[in-house]
């Protein structure tokens, strides 16, 4: 193979593994805080028109994003949220 032959199909590798990747754009449109919670991803809190970019790698099967509402946590993420809660986590 010449160089130029694999440089062609490293990138088109390259290019099939970010066409499998996916990025959620979450925006908070409610006229209340919300706490996004996602599996994989974490949690981020989302004041009102606030949005949150969630990126989700390649090969990721059975994610989930979810709102939670009036939550409170303290500074180690550990808390409660009235709905949507996550076992008392960020």
């Amino acid at each position: 193979m010449t160089s130029s032959t694999i440089s062609s199909f490293l990138l088109f590798a390259l290019f099939f593994h970010f066409t499998n990747a996916a990025i959620f754009d979450i925006r908070n449109n409610c006229p209340y805080t919300v706490w996004a919670g996602a599996v994989p991803g974490g949690g981020q809190q989302l004041n009102p028109g606030q949005t949150w970019s969630l990126y989700v790698a390649p090969g990721t099967s059975l994610a989930r994003i979810w709102p939670r509402t009036n939550c409170n946590f303290d500074g180690s993420g550990r808390g409660w949220c009235q709905t949507g809660d996550c076992n008392g986590l960020l």
